[in-house]
């Protein structure tokens, strides 16, 4: 009988780092409020809901491989995490942008899929709350740039009419955050062109307009303890 010899550690270990190179472990730290994590939906499950709801309606996400938590004796939450795909030679928005640049046109094309993007979410009453530039991947394949979206454990349905208002200003308002920093006004006025489905002479888009401007200076711009968005030359 045959004898399978045993691999050797140098092996196993780059089976283990190619894996990683392959994957994205999200560990979660339950730490600033533990007690939360006793009342409150775990954020892994939320998280993979939120993803498998993006997908559903066509928007780009890393691959789920799995997810999972542990409670203790009580019921709290105390370990939780979640394993996507890596999505090689990506970076964020932000760091594309900083980095590589984008021309008036790749602004243009991908502040029109933000738009499309956004615009899909909230007429399915769902509002991501955390839109930032850092939770947008984007990277060149077959010499075109292809966004996927990551990262989205605060993100909820809300049906009230009041708070979906301000929840869909606060959406286009973190995203201004960079965007009327690292882009120029075309990109801007194509992003909310495509999320109003509105052209420029519309009233919509002249409310929306100035709201978000205004929005963005009192809760960004003016706020203490805010970090200040650096422009290009930094």
């Amino acid at each position: 009988m045959m004898l399978k010899t045993a691999r050797p550690f140098s092996f196993v270990k780059s089976k283990i780092w190619e894996f990683f190179k392959k994957a994205y472990i999200k560990i979660y730290a339950n730490r600033k409020y533990p007690f939360q994590r006793y009342l409150r939906k775990s954020r892994s499950r939320t998280e993979v809901r939120n993803l498998l709801f993006f997908q559903s309606i066509g928007i780009s996400i890393p691959r789920i491989v799995g997810w999972g938590q542990r409670r203790n004796a009580i019921g709290q939450i105390i370990q939780e995490f979640i394993i996507t795909d890596a999505i090689p030679d990506s970076l964020t928005l932000d760091q594309y942008v900083r980095r590589k640049s984008l021309s008036r046109l790749q602004a243009a094309r991908l502040a029109r899929t933000l738009g499309l993007w956004l615009r899909s979410m909230h007429t399915n009453n769902f509002y991501h709350k955390d839109f930032h530039w850092r939770n947008i991947l984007i990277r060149c394949k077959e010499q075109k740039l292809v966004i996927s979206l990551i990262d989205c454990p605060r993100g909820n349905f809300h049906y009230s009419t009041m708070r979906s208002r301000y929840l869909r200003l606060k959406d286009c308002v973190i995203l201004d955050k960079y965007a009327n920093v690292l882009v120029d006004d075309v990109a801007r006025s194509v992003f909310l062109q495509a999320y109003l489905d509105a052209s420029r002479g519309s009233s919509s888009y002249k409310k929306w307009s100035q709201r978000i401007p205004a929005y963005r200076l009192a809760r960004f711009d003016q706020k203490k303890g805010r970090t200040k968005v650096k422009p290009l030359n930094h």
